[in-house]
């Protein structure tokens, strides 16, 4: 008699045990991962050489120090009467 007893409240407690723990456990829902969608690349349409030419046509009496290009735009550093300055000049060739 004791021994079913003892089982019987050893279920009991299986039972009312599972029932609050799972009332009280939080439900996380699996992170959802953005797409990763890769932009292309603007098309480069005019050379290194060319921006150099637009920035010199933009800044007189300039001298070409050096040419970068970051994203869809070249950097020209010009030198100007002992001054350096940054000239931003569009790789796609739309605009000046």
């Amino acid at each position: 008699m004791r021994r079913i007893l003892t089982i019987a409240a050893f279920a009991l407690a299986v039972l009312f045990g599972t029932g609050l723990q799972a009332d009280a456990q939080v439900k996380l829902k699996a992170p959802v991962t953005p797409r990763v969608t890769s932009q292309p690349k603007p098309a480069l349409i005019i050379p290194p050489s060319v921006a150099v030419n637009r920035a010199l046509r933009m800044v007189p009496n300039g001298t070409p120090l050096n040419v970068t290009l970051r994203g869809d735009k070249y950097f020209v550093k010009v030198k100007v009467n002992n001054k350096v300055r940054v000239v931003p000049i569009d790789a796609t060739g739309y605009a000046p």
